[in-house]
């Protein structure tokens, strides 16, 4: 009895042993990859994809590892934390974070159950970020929550309160001087006024956002903005213009450019340039498809 007994005491510590060192180990991947997580995004998700087994961690070390692997979806696509994951680390830091944290996971909470089609769940932690971002007066952070609420309205095909959602993130965006997230607000404002057929006031709000964009010189934003503003004349038969703003959308965009291949081929239609548009058509297929542009290929 005492042999089985000293057996289980020695198991046991060796077992605790062994969680230390992991623990520690663990710890100092974490570090390391908080040091890169500004400078140097792909080393930061070198050093935390090292940890092998993240739900292994104590809570605290798991509600580091949760919140930087959630930064770095904003910097790399790669896929947010799961949702059990995210409410253990959202437990965590509603007993011992700040209250910008606890925003912060809130925000990542919400989108992870966006993911997982859990849509009511997901705004309920969305109006919860909201809350503590406004205790601690981040306008920034309202503004992404207000952004990712009118995501959700857009995805559940309610262009009208999304717009409202968009617009209140506009607001926020332009109060803490966020003119890139300000300028993306504005593009989606228009393109709810366009879903809706107020293709001259989303016109007037995708120009605003493109006077701000061109002044940032942020290319990603003016490409993207500049195939929502050549849709929109498209939309209204102003063909040369649109396909001005798409092939402008095409010069400052290297990444996503099936969208605009598939619009200019679909202008060219209708000019009767068929040739044109057979290019564009094929350009697009050469591309990374989604299911949605793959219909419209098809199509």
């Amino acid at each position: 009895m005492k042999c089985t007994l000293c057996l289980l005491l020695l198991c046991l510590v060796l077992v605790l042993l062994s969680t230390c060192k992991e623990n520690d180990s663990s710890q100092r991947l974490l570090a390391n990859a908080e040091l890169f997580l500004e400078s140097n995004p792909d080393s930061s998700y070198f050093f935390l994809n090292k940890i092998s087994d993240p739900d292994r961690l104590n809570n605290n070390l798991f509600a580091c590892w949760c919140m930087m692997s959630c930064k770095l979806t904003n910097k790399l696509s790669v896929e947010i934390p799961f949702s059990y994951q995210l409410n253990r680390a959202y437990s965590w830091f509603i007993k011992y974070g700040s209250i910008n944290e606890c925003a912060q996971i809130g925000l990542y909470l919400g989108r992870s159950y966006m993911n997982d089609k859990e849509y009511d769940k997901a705004m309920k932690e969305y109006l919860n970020a909201l809350s503590f971002a406004e205790r601690c007066n981040d306008l920034d952070m309202q503004g992404y929550i207000y952004s990712y609420m009118g995501d959700l309205y857009s995805f559940k095909d309610m262009p009208r309160i999304a717009c409202e959602k968009y617009n209140k993130g506009a607001s926020c965006f332009k109060q803490s001087n966020n003119l890139r997230s300000y300028a993306l607000a504005l593009r989606d404002v228009g393109r709810m006024c366009a879903f809706q057929d107020s293709l001259i006031i989303a016109l007037s709000y995708l120009k605003k956002a493109d006077s701000i964009a061109t002044n940032i010189n942020d290319t990603y934003t003016i490409s993207s903005i500049s195939n929502g503003i050549g849709n929109v004349y498209s939309m209204l038969d102003s063909v040369d213009q649109a396909e001005a703003y798409l092939l402008k959308s095409l010069k400052y965009d290297s990444l996503n450019m099936a969208p605009t291949y598939l619009a200019l081929s679909n202008i060219y239609i209708n000019k009767g340039s068929n040739l044109k548009a057979q290019y564009y058509l094929d350009m697009a297929k050469k591309q990374p498809l989604s299911e949605y542009i793959l219909a419209r290929i098809v199509y």
